[in-house]
């Protein structure tokens, strides 16, 4: 069976209790206290890369107090005083490096208070000694997969990051290219197909996608958005408008109890992917698959309770066909892809990733291998 792993965060103002699953992050913010950024075997070359990189790529997330103007100069001027003032900064900042394999790791709180009051060079010297340990000096809080200690409101000012201290004078770094324009839906969302008994093919020029979700209309609006995606972008980073679909459990099912539904959908070729999953946008990391005219692909069954999905194997997809044999005997599983984005807006951000899916060449990073590597 294969699943995927996903970071996800809530809205700023709202505290979110932890899910009771080792296979999820879910945090408000950033985790209390002065911490760094390692993981097994990494360097501080490795290390400082990877947060200039972080810095670029959630620069413009800004919220309510926008970052600092300076941030991407020659130098990172001003990101130290942007991550005191922004909330949304800090958590996205802990979000993209986590989503690039890193772990966050916490020192007491009297060696870190005395190491965060001095120069950066300094910081970097003793960081040096801790980055690539493993175990991680301190222990370990958090990581991709796993659901650690969390500040109860990223509003937190004892969130404290050495590791982006120890870079502050460093030279600033170009941001990722998103591969895709910022998801832009159609007004209104695709339907699934009303009957499904005796049909055979894809309807002409359309590809058809099947899907198994199971909820409850207790699940409220925590969605999975499915969005076709385009390249070419505005000025504003978005594309024209595209087709979609959402997975809604209040919408799809009425009672408190968990119910299953088996949904298909006739769909224009191209790129889709999964924009949306609950309690995020997927800009950082986002899985995507091609289709084609006349392809019948099972994308998975999608578990409210188990968000970590899908599950993709084939024999399911046959199962959840069985009232249109024709068409089981043509399904084959989606051709996921992981490791796309588009330019992040003003928002909580992350992404998600399916386990066994190949990842995109332009994305070095291969965070669900080091969560595995952490499980073995």
């Amino acid at each position: 069976m294969r699943s995927s792993l996903f970071f996800m965060a809530t809205a700023l103002s709202v505290a979110m209790a932890p899910l009771a699953l080792a296979e999820n992050i879910a945090s408000d913010g950033p985790l209390a206290g002065y911490t760094y950024f390692t993981h097994p075997g990494a360097s501080i070359e490795e290390h400082d890369k990877d947060v200039a990189g972080c810095v670029a790529d959630v620069k413009n997330v800004g919220g309510p107090v926008s970052v600092a103007p300076g941030i991407l100069g020659t130098a990172m001027v001003g990101v130290l005083d942007t991550y005191n003032k922004n909330a949304f900064f800090r958590t996205n900042l802990e979000h993209c490096m986590v989503l690039r394999g890193w772990q966050v790791a916490r020192v007491p709180k009297p060696e870190g208070e005395a190491l965060f009051g001095q120069p950066p060079a300094a910081i970097k010297k003793q960081l040096e000694q801790w980055i690539g340990r493993d175990p991680a000096y301190g222990g370990t809080q958090r990581f991709l997969g796993f659901n650690g200690e969390k500040s109860i409101s990223a509003i937190n000012d004892g969130a404290k990051s050495l590791s982006l201290a120890s870079v502050a004078d460093g030279q600033a770094v170009a941001s990722r290219n998103p591969e895709f324009a910022i998801p832009s839906p159609d007004q209104k969302a695709l339907g699934p197909l009303s009957v499904m008994d005796g049909l055979s093919q894809a309807p002409e020029g359309k590809a058809i996608v099947v899907l198994q979700f199971k909820g409850s209309a207790k699940d409220g609006f925590n969605r999975f958005v499915f969005t076709k995606l385009v390249r070419g972008a505005d000025a504003t980073g978005k594309g024209p408008p595209q087709p979609w679909f959402e997975l809604v459990p209040n919408r799809l099912f009425k009672g408190a109890d968990a119910t299953s539904v088996t949904l298909v959908y006739a769909v224009d070729p191209g790129t889709w992917g999964i924009s949306s999953a609950p309690g995020l946008k997927t800009c950082l990391l986002l899985p995507v698959m091609t289709l084609k005219p006349g392809d019948v692909v099972f994308a998975g069954a999608f578990d409210m309770d188990r968000p970590f999905g899908p599950e993709l194997g084939l024999d399911r997809g046959r199962e959840v066909l069985k009232q249109a044999p024709e068409l089981a005997a043509k399904v084959k599983a989606a051709p996921w892809v992981n490791g796309y984005g588009w330019p992040c807006q003003p928002m909580i951000v992350g992404g998600y990733a399916i386990s066994g899916a190949p990842y995109a060449d332009t994305y070095p990073w291969r965070p669900l291998a080091a969560y595995e590597a952490l499980h073995r």
